[in-house]
């Protein structure tokens, strides 16, 4: 049979029913042992009922002929002419690869949540986008088409025609939450695609782990390289193979698979990577020996082909030693310099005169709280007199009677399609001790046990509404920075959840009876060897247990509850 002659539905199902033969039996069907594709067939005939639509297809036609045909109809309609000859009409055939290649991105999503931008008489849909870059396609002179309280747009089924001076492009538009759906029609003149980088490492800081950060960063700038070699300059190329090393820093990212290998397209396109020679001549130079055993024990994973996932966070962790700072910084600054001639991606997905109402409302309120410096970094020095607890790394820790602390406060911008903006307000308190050093914010997130304590308070405008403005965050901001205690209504405010007294409970609860049966065991064999075996278990079963339990389990929970609370 012709498979020319065959409607393209038929040859999608029968192509999708191979397909799901394969993974369902696990094996190649036209590979298959005879008693194998007997089966396959059976099971393809009972869920796609094959001789409905094929009347050549008997039952004298042999199995390894019918898996020989339907795996010929598979590979047809996974080629490219085959989705192209689907989704587009012979009318629209002018279009430029560009332009073909970005609705062949819409049709993959099989329903696009972020909702398309008007702009005048033009609908701008956003195909692919990242903190470093974006991909529009602009549908110029659209006709009106009402969104109402959609949430998603699907063109998985569509067909892009030309009539009478216009493009037609239909979709499906709905809301998930109330499960309803309706069919629209986009008619517009002219289609063309902008695409645009941005800083990538002018974005919220994603982790309290610098080299982490570094990494996210890495793992952005390759992936523009990928998708978007046209908006790659030459100091990005050049620092490819650095930022490679830096994306196996956190293994969840994607750039880099189990195998090591970097996944990476076009002239970007890497060898399996087995070595870290970039990060081994940074720890030599720098003098981590520590880190550079552990970057050896890396690279033996990767040549062996395991899963590194552990070391890699193992090492990523240990870079985290203040030692390592000066080798942060370097490549930091060499990768800021890579960034210079883009702009932030807020900058373009916020509109101008809200960020500039926001930053001047932060700007008041840090001159009000007495902050110097402008608008994204705030100090102050202040005096701690009465005692106040803070966190660093994650443990509690007392402040009292301490001069001269340093405070800082980093204002961290990140946006979101559609005019979302979220504002993160990084808080530092510095102890002045010898050694310590804290020229930014950066410096802060590097292990600096007992001296540097970090809180993070945020603000957005798309999850508060209008409940909650930037300048109550920026006051609440300023409090968190001197150690002071919020109020209620301000831990609200902040997104602060309440503490669960119950788990604090229970934490006495287990306190009390570890530490009476402690002390019981430490009673009896004090008494059995200054008495007899027998006085000591009367004066142990005699003790005030009860009391003991209530006493240690209240005051341990009281008490730890009592310095988290403060802590927060």
């Amino acid at each position: 049979m012709d498979e020319n002659t065959l409607d393209r539905n038929i040859i999608e199902r029968y192509g999708y029913a191979y397909g799901e033969a394969e993974m369902h039996f696990e094996v190649e069907p036209v590979s298959a042992s005879d008693r194998k594709q007997r089966k396959i067939r059976k099971w393809i005939c009972k869920n796609y009922p094959v001789y409905e639509d094929f009347t050549f297809i008997s039952k004298k036609t042999s199995d390894i002929e019918v898996l020989s045909f339907l795996k010929s109809l598979f590979e047809e309609s996974q080629s490219p002419e085959f989705h192209e000859q689907r989704f587009f009409t012979v009318a629209v055939d002018g279009l430029s690869k560009e332009v073909r290649d970005c609705f062949e991105e819409l049709w993959k999503f099989q329903g696009m949540y972020n909702m398309p931008q008007k702009d005048g008489n033009n609908l701008r849909f956003n195909l692919s986008s990242a903190f470093s870059y974006v991909t529009e396609m602009i549908l110029e002179d659209c006709e009106e088409v009402s969104f109402g309280n959609s949430d998603f747009i699907d063109f998985s089924g569509s067909t892009l025609s030309f009539s009478d001076g216009a493009y037609i492009l239909p979709a499906l538009m709905g809301n998930m939450d109330e499960d309803i759906s309706y069919p629209v029609v986009f008619r517009f003149k002219n289609v063309r695609v902008e695409r645009r980088a941005f800083n990538a490492i002018k974005h919220a800081f994603q982790s309290d782990n610098p080299w982490a950060f570094l990494s996210y960063v890495a793992f952005e700038i390759i992936g523009k390289a990928s998708r978007l070699e046209q908006l790659v300059n030459e100091k990005e190329i050049d620092l490819i193979p650095l930022l490679s090393e830096l994306c196996l820093l956190t293994y969840v990212y994607s750039v880099i698979n189990y195998a090591g290998q970097a996944e990476v397209v076009g002239a970007f396109s890497c060898d399996k990577i087995t070595g870290m020679p970039i990060l081994k001549g940074y720890c030599d130079k720098y003098g981590l020996k520590k880190q550079k055993v552990l970057v050896e024990k890396l690279e033996k994973k990767l040549s062996e082909d395991k899963d590194p996932g552990r070391l890699c966070k193992k090492l990523c962790d240990c870079l985290k030693d203040s030692a390592c700072e000066p080798a942060w910084r370097e490549i930091y600054n060499l990768i800021a310099e890579s960034q210079k001639e883009y702009p932030r991606f807020t900058d373009y997905v916020v509109k101008p005169e809200d960020l500039v109402c926001c930053r001047e409302k932060i700007q008041a309120v840090m001159q009000e709280n007495g902050f110097s410096g402008e608008y994204p970094d705030f100090y102050k020095t202040v005096d701690i007199k009465s005692p106040r607890t803070a966190l660093c790394d994650g443990e509690p820790f007392v402040i009292w009677f301490e001069k001269n602390v340093k405070l800082l406060i980093h204002c961290e911008e990140q946006g979101y399609l559609g005019n979302g903006l979220k504002i993160d307000f990084l808080t530092v308190a510095v102890r002045d001790k010898k050694g310590v050093n804290i020229p930014d914010i950066f410096s802060c997130f590097f292990h600096r046990r007992g001296s540097v304590f970090t809180n993070c308070v945020c603000w957005d405008n798309y999850s508060y509404e209008s409940e909650v403005t930037v300048d109550e965050v920026a006051r609440i901001a300023c409090k968190k920075a001197e150690l002071k205690r919020l109020t209620k209504k301000e831990k609200q405010k902040s997104g602060q959840i309440a503490l669960p007294i119950g788990l604090f409970a229970l934490m006495g609860v287990a306190f009390g009876v570890f530490f009476c049966l402690g002390m019981a065991i430490f009673c009896f064999v004090l008494c059995a060897f200054l008495e007899d075996v027998h006085q000591a278990w009367d004066i142990t079963i005699s003790a005030p247990w009860w009391q003991m339990f209530l006493f240690s389990g209240g005051a341990f929970g009281i008490l730890m509850y009592i310095a988290v609370a403060r802590a927060s």
